[in-house]
């Protein structure tokens, strides 16, 4: 059987969050399988959250933000990334992952991995 890392787990409970929130990316189609996840030298996620935490940030709701956005922008592209109803929909979505217990531990344990 094929072990599910952390991101994939959280990846899946973000479009689920999403499904549910009916938001902004709905109507977007997430990347295709094959795609480059991300532009060559763009930090990953895991990357973008490690360099917080080196930077001194420890606020945990922040780099939960981060790692989101991080795997969200790989998930949907960066042209959708770089719009103000992404990062609204960024901010709605921590919201809501902060409010389930175990969706919160799973990002908690992807920011402490990074």
């Amino acid at each position: 059987m094929t072990e599910i890392s952390r991101l994939d787990r959280l990846i899946a409970q973000l479009r689920v969050h999403l499904r549910k929130q009916g938001g902004a990316t709905a109507a977007r189609q997430p990347r295709q399988e094959g795609a480059p996840a991300r532009e060559a030298g763009r930090q990953s996620p895991l990357q973008a959250v490690q360099a917080l935490k080196a930077a001194g940030v420890g606020d945990e709701k922040v780099l939960v933000g981060r790692l989101v956005e991080g795997l969200l922008a790989e998930e949907f592209g960066d042209e959708l990334a770089n719009s103000a109803e992404f990062h609204q929909t960024i901010a709605v979505v921590v919201s809501v992952l902060g409010e389930d217990v175990e969706a919160w531990a799973l990002c908690r344990a992807c920011v402490e991995e990074a």
